[in-house]
């Protein structure tokens, strides 16, 4: 068919107008998630790195972490916020080894570390007007930011926190800055006054003589009062709790915070009352913001006279309790999930190992169904290590040292067994890699019956051979460490900030081999969960499970003990590597602050037993914190737990329950003496 002029040209029109046209219709349900203010704001910041401080940098790289941890995000965004961290911490790692290798003059040579830091702290801390005016141009991300002019009013509390938030991190990236930082001040004064209000509001008399929240909440989708008589005991009870908020202990806020979510994550609750559950989370989780940010943390903590026993716990009873089913259910949904490991991103990942582990905890589930959930746990937690261990490789060590890179060995990677014990290559000629492998072949065939007694005799002076030149390995890197850490003193030293305030959500504790490096920088330099208003003794942090929680903690589960053995072999130590190259840095900022480390053990044995153990452990970990690597001796105190902590309430044999922890207690204990 042949088209007329005027016909092709209507047509050619028509052709191009149809997605011209499309592009105009309204957003359908199969399309990206749209992209949050604060996401493009950051991708949108166009700054040169070069101009950021050390301080904008670190808090950059903090901000794009949990935004990618929060979810949500299209694949695109999420790499292009993955390509900005890792380019933000490429030039801190600069930075860091620039000042390494500055030259130091003559009169610098002359002067302690600490002075030489001093006048570096106190040139840049001059008042403003001894410095020449320099005009501040506000940057278009937070002018951008103060122009929203969406009042307070139409916001829900998330938006409101969130915009706080916005504020208090644009406050700290302009530090020295007042005429970028007034009109920021001003929104926090009033977001924080319109939450204020809300919460009042929320607690207002209605006429029964209930609250107005309360008449709202007991009622389901359709208006009808929630019937107490077809909800589980613990729901009720949760129900009937109608105190306010702000009336709760931090003990109690976080009790019941923890219960709400338990009973959101059941599934079996009616619309009604799931809706009053999460009013009250959400009312419940505002206050402890406020508290947070007011550092009112909480009341006075403990001393030996109120400490509670502990969480002793009979192992005879751990695997006989009766299987709740409401937790039952919650089981149900993880072992049914069928997303496979692989395909979720290291958030959904580790919110799923979360969610596990609480559930677990909880201590309410079946035989049966708490095996299977340990199954699923294991084979997540060992997806997620492999990929935090693999971008860890894949990075430089924070810090700008220039250690030994790590190398992992697979653990999926089948060895050949007979290859490896038919090995007689020199130990010197083997890699540390190679050489940890070698040794942990031959241990497990050492003892096993089918070889003949001259091989496994050969094959345990091979060990002893191989430690040997891991341990002088070890104690070389360590005098390589001294070294540069010294001349990063003699250059001014590490930029690490203490007290750093975590959000109040954030868990007590984190695996080290599930989070970045970042992650447990943070943890280690976070400040106490609770208000201290006194030094305690290291005896009585043991007595106190409320001491205890004040103190965000590292947990390592890495570190494979021998059977009634209480010392960390040399092909054990890189597990600490990470941690430990981060905790010299600290103490090379700040020297007098003081590290515990816990020593936990899982339910098989008695409880003296146990408790005798896990604090040989823990100080075992010292004995290998302070040799091999720059962290004195005095820096550190250790603590055993034995089974009163199980991460996993069982009497089984669980690796989970099994490990050392380590977090700063310099508040808690005091620093160490001049």
């Amino acid at each position: 068919m042949k088209l007329s002029l005027s016909a092709a040209s209507l047509l050619a029109l028509a052709l191009f107008a149809v997605p011209a046209l499309a592009q105009d219709q309204p957003a359908t349900g199969s399309e990206q998630p749209a992209v949050s203010a604060e996401v493009v704001a950051l991708l949108d910041d166009r700054r040169p790195l070069s101009e950021l401080s050390n301080a904008e940098l670190t808090q950059r790289i903090r901000k794009v972490r949990s935004l990618i941890e929060a979810g949500g995000l299209d694949a695109e965004t999420t790499s292009r916020l993955q390509a900005l961290m890792k380019a933000a911490r490429a030039e801190r790692m600069a930075r860091q080894q620039q000042a390494q290798q500055q030259p130091v003059t003559a009169d610098q040579a002359d002067q302690p570390a600490e002075t030489q830091q001093a006048e570096t702290q106190q040139a840049e801390t001059q008042p403003a007007e001894a410095q020449p005016p320099v005009a501040t141009e506000i940057p278009e991300d937070v002018l951008a930011f103060i122009n929203n002019n969406k009042p307070l009013a139409e916001m829900s509390r998330n938006e409101l926190r969130a915009r706080m938030m916005q504020a208090r991190q644009f406050m700290q990236a302009n530090k020295g800055k007042p005429e970028v930082r007034k009109p920021l001040r001003t929104i926090v004064q009033s977001v924080r006054a319109e939450l204020a209000t809300r919460n009042g509001q929320a607690s207002q008399p209605a006429e029964d003589g209930g609250t107005v929240a309360q008449t709202q909440s007991d009622q389901g989708a359709s208006g009808e009062p929630v019937a107490e008589s077809n909800m589980p005991d613990d729901v009720v009870a949760f129900m009937r709790d109608r105190r306010p908020a702000k009336d709760l202990s931090m003990n109690e806020l976080q009790a019941r915070i923890a219960n709400a979510e338990t009973h959101l994550g059941s599934g079996n609750l009616a619309s009604g009352t799931r809706g009053r559950i999460a009013r009250q989370l959400e009312a419940d989780r505002a206050e402890l913001q406020r508290r947070g940010e007011a550092g009112e943390l909480t009341e006075r903590l403990p001393g030996p006279e109120q400490a509670p026993a502990g969480e002793v716990q009979d192992e005879t009873q751990l695997d006989t309790n009766a299987a709740n089913p409401e937790a039952e259910a919650a089981a149900r949904e993880f072992l049914t999930d069928s997303r496979r490991a692989e395909q979720l991103s290291d958030a959904e990942l580790r919110a799923r190992l979360n969610g596990i582990r609480t559930l677990m905890a909880g201590n309410k589930l079946s035989r049966e169904t708490e095996r299977q959930l340990r199954q699923k746990l294991a084979a997540d937690r060992a997806i997620l290590r492999a990929r935090i261990a693999a971008r860890q490789n894949d990075e430089p060590a924070a810090g700008g040292q220039a250690g030994t890179p790590r190398v992992e060995i697979d653990n999926n990677y089948i060895i050949n067994i007979e290859v490896v014990l038919a090995d007689r290559r020199p130990s010197r000629q083997l890699a540390d890699y190679e050489l940890r492998r070698r040794i942990q072949v031959y241990r497990d065939a050492a003892f096993d019956n089918r070889y003949s007694e001259t091989d496994r005799r050969r094959w345990r002076e091979v060990i002893a051979q191989d430690r040997a030149v891991l341990r002088q390995r070890l104690i070389e890197a360590r005098r390589a460490r001294a070294e540069e850490l010294a001349a990063r003193r003699r250059a001014g030293g590490f930029d690490i900030d203490l007290d750093v305030v975590l959000q109040p959500d954030r868990p007590r504790y984190v695996d080290a081999a599930e989070v970045d490096d970042q992650e447990i920088e943070d943890f280690l330099v976070a400040k106490p969960r609770r208000k201290v208003e006194r030094r305690y003794t290291v005896e009585e942090l043991e007595q106190s499970p409320t001491l205890r929680d004040a103190i965000s903690r590292i947990e390592i589960d890495t570190i494979r003990f021998g059977f009634n053995e209480a010392f960390v072999r040399e092909e054990e130590i890189e597990s600490l590597d990470r941690i430990a190259e981060i905790m010299e840095r600290i103490l090379s900022a700040h020297p007098r602050e003081v590290f515990v480390i816990e020593g936990h053990t899982d339910a098989v044995g008695s409880d003296d037993y146990n408790l005798r153990l896990s604090r040989q452990r823990a100080q075992a970990v010292k004995q290998a914190l302070t040799t091999y690597y720059v962290i004195p001796e005095e820096n550190l105190r250790t603590i055993g737990y034995g089974e009163r902590f199980l991460k996993i309430p069982t009497a089984e044999a669980e690796a989970e329950n099994r490990r050392v922890s380590i977090g700063r207690a310099t508040a808690l204990i005091g620093e160490l003496d001049e």
